[in-house]
């Protein structure tokens, strides 16, 4: 019977495309392993069996030579493997994974030798390199390990070392290998996802329609097509820089924007199915975005995300993580105030955690030097992932801002409505962003829009473009006087972003999506509205777009901008190309590298120094009579962070399991085992008693245990503590 069901359950699941095909369960939930070229097994309880590389054992020595600026992926190879091999008893290498196009992904764990084992010890992780076009990323993360195992060779007794003997940091260098490999292409695109090959347009043929180098200068910018329906006009301040019409002012756009590019295999499209894949920064659990081309067919469908995520839960003693890309949360800490689309999960901050963020900006800010940042897409994004599933305090950074802090103009008339010097005309963060369709608010009349008015400015918002059903809700709420954002695009880029019918569509095969990558455009760089056009970061008058002209200007000799120059395109006639080049905003000189890296190992020695320190208190013993004693026992935590942010207390983390180690005939009262979901941070306790039976002298062992913490113990002797006094 039982034979004859399972062959019946198995046709059933052959038959059935939901069965043939089957959707991840969430990390962490037991499944059955699908098929990867090379298999992780998660084992949350000790670090899952990984490729690792040999090493012979010997004293631990700084690099010899050491590659200047950004490193190919067999320059970043042969890097890692010298700094582990000359530091072998301080170092781990191993490959986690192999790419799509044949690359390992590299880890490397670095922690001194010492009595407790580097998988017991509170662990930092470091993560760079998610977004190809941001390769800084991943250069200043292994420069941090770089200078770890240098300090931990030179200076033995520095603070470097401290950090190593109590601490694991374990390095993911480069994410998306694949991916930033394009940045050593001979033209730069600037794209952002991995090396997964992906038919776009659904025609049978993969990559066959990518962006065209047409006026030669090696760099894939913006076309600017006349247009008499275009949306786009020449900025009358910034004649380098293009600005939406309002014709509510009166003004006509004569332009509409396009790729770089050809309709190479002649269907009519152009750029829609270029070279690329899946943005791992957008593959991750948290917010993901089902349906979107460049997040993936479903979440955690990459292996390099996958891999990662098997390595954190096979590593419950990761405290921290920090995250050199396009995000941030770090400098501008979000406020903690908005939810997921079910109400439940957080999509930035827990409330109670913000404090705790503002705190550590502070301090990163003032190590750092940095004082803007681009702020942060929490949606499938890596950090947002680790923080809000995994209860890891995470901190995501760009770590490079060269443009040169706004001085705030002071109203003269009214004060601001913020704190005293921010601008009150500018969005503090995503959440206090306005996008471009909310109606303005008439002081005299106050009245809903009547029918023509709301085609009219349906038709001014999307022409003749088919909105998404998230456009569209976010539009009507808005004429009714709500305030939905629609993230459509942010540092959308123009490698890959198609254009079809009069207007152009951004996105893969004419999807419009937001953070379709390119050229840089704006990534990196904070936004002037939430909504945007996908290739408005490379040509759009936005102020922080006028700032980074000005430091090319003043500061690289013109070079981060192509001026726009006639082209005689064979199925448009005569266009326009240039913008913003591809990696200017996201990649700083190759001299500006170790100066960011000491940085970041200076915060990440702070970060280290404010670490959880949960200890068993002082205990109070007292004989109450006939061999039974009352003890009265806590735990402390002598570190500045609280041993689990709200965040871990929100997904229920377990806490702190504390038990006496005494047969149950002996314990009289108080219970076998009792628990401490969290210790606040800076003294923070908990404590309880128990009445246990013994001879006077005796000692009692206590133990405490936490998956991240490990195992406490101390000993209590059951001899009275004097009144006011302790015991031993």
């Amino acid at each position: 019977m039982a034979r004859s069901l399972f062959r019946l359950g198995l046709v059933l699941c052959l038959s059935a495309t939901s069965c043939a095909e089957p959707q991840p369960p969430p990390v962490g939930s037991r499944r059955p392993r699908r098929p990867r070229p090379r298999p992780v097994v998660v084992q949350p309880a000790r670090p899952a069996p990984t490729s690792a590389v040999p090493m012979p054992a010997g004293p631990i020595a700084a690099p010899a030579q050491w590659p200047a600026g950004y490193h190919t992926f067999t320059q970043l190879s042969a890097a890692l493997h010298e700094l582990a091999d000359g530091a072998a008893d301080a170092t781990k290498f191993e490959s986690i994974a192999t790419t799509a196009g044949g690359r390992e992904l590299w880890t490397l764990q670095i922690a001194a030798p010492g009595d407790i084992p580097p998988e017991n010890r509170q662990a930092i992780l470091i993560v760079g390199g998610s977004d190809a076009d941001h390769p800084a990323g991943s250069v200043i993360a292994v420069n941090v390990a770089r200078l770890l195992v240098e300090a931990l060779a030179t200076e033995p007794d520095g603070e470097v070392a401290a950090l190593l003997a109590r601490r694991t940091v374990y390095v993911v260098p480069r994410l998306n290998p694949d991916g930033i490999e394009s940045f050593f292409e001979t033209i730069k695109r600037g794209a952002r996802e991995n090396a997964k090959p992906i038919d776009n347009d659904r025609d049978g043929v993969v990559n066959e329609d990518g962006p065209n180098d047409l006026n030669g200068d090696s760099r894939i910018t913006v076309m600017r097509v006349r247009d008499p329906d275009g949306p786009w006009m020449v900025d009358p301040d910034e004649p380098r820089l293009m600005k939406k019409a309002d014709r509510a002012k009166g003004e006509r756009g004569v332009y509409k924007l396009m790729t770089e590019g050809l309709d190479d295999d002649g269907d009519g499209q152009i750029n829609e199915d270029g070279p690329g894949g899946v943005d791992v920064d957008r593959n991750w659990p948290h917010l993901f975005e089902s349906g979107v081309k460049e997040a993936g067919i479903h979440q955690l469908s990459e292996p390099e995300t996958r891999a990662l995520a098997d390595f954190i839960l096979a590593r419950p003693n990761i405290v921290a993580a920090i995250v050199y890309g396009r995000h941030d949360n770090i400098v501008k800490v979000p406020k903690g105030k908005q939810r997921g689309p079910a109400g439940r999960a957080y999509r930035d901050l827990h409330p109670d955690d913000v404090k705790l963020y503002e705190h550590l900006s502070k301090k990163y800010r003032k190590t750092t030097g940095l004082e803007e940042s681009p702020g942060g897409e929490a949606d499938g994004a890596f950090y947002s992932w680790s923080y809000a599933q995994r209860g890891i305090l995470t901190l995501a950074t760009s770590p490079w801002w060269p443009l040169e802090k706004e001085e705030k103009k002071k109203p003269t008339t009214q004060p601001a409505s913020g704190p005293a010097g921010e601008d009150p005309d500018e969005p503090k963060s995503d959440e206090d962003a306005v996008p471009d369709d909310a109606p303005s608010v008439d002081s005299e009349e106050q009245r809903p829009p009547d029918r023509d008015e709301i085609r009219a400015r349906f038709q001014e918002r999307f022409g003749n473009r088919q909105p998404t059903q998230e456009e569209a809700r976010a539009f009507f709420r808005s004429m009714s006087g709500g305030t939905a954002q629609v993230r459509v695009q942010r540092g959308g880029g123009p490698a890959g972003a198609s254009q079809r019918g009069r207007g152009g569509r951004g996105g893969r095969g004419g999807q419009r999506q937001r953070g379709r990558p390119g050229a840089p455009g704006d990534a990196g760089a904070p936004s002037d509205k939430p909504d945007k056009d996908p290739l408005a970061g490379h040509v759009e008058a936005s102020k922080v777009n006028k700032r980074w002209l000005k430091y090319s200007d003043e500061k690289r000799e013109g070079s981060g901008f192509v001026e726009w120059t006639e082209f005689d395109h064979p199925t448009l006639g005569k266009v326009e190309i240039g913008g913003f080049a591809p990696y200017f905003k996201t990649t700083p000189p190759a001299d500006k590298i170790d100066p960011i890296a000491e940085k970041q190992v200076a915060f990440l020695v702070e970060l280290s120094e404010l670490f959880a320190a949960p200890r068993f208190a002082k205990p109070e013993v007292k004989d109450v009579g006939g061999g039974v004693w009352r003890i009265k026992l806590g735990l402390t935590n002598d570190g500045y962070l609280p041993t689990h942010p709200a965040i871990a207390r929100h997904l229920r983390m377990p806490g702190f399991a504390v038990r006496p180690q005494v047969e149950a005939d002996r314990l009289i009262g108080g219970r076998p085992q009792v628990s401490a979901a969290n210790l606040e941070g800076s003294g923070g306790s908990v404590s309880w008693q128990w009445l246990i039976r013994g001879q006077a002298g005796e000692s009692v062992e206590f133990r405490a245990f936490n998956r991240v913490y490990g195992e406490i113990k101390t000993s209590v002797v059951l001899r009275e503590t004097p009144p006011g006094g302790e015991g031993e």
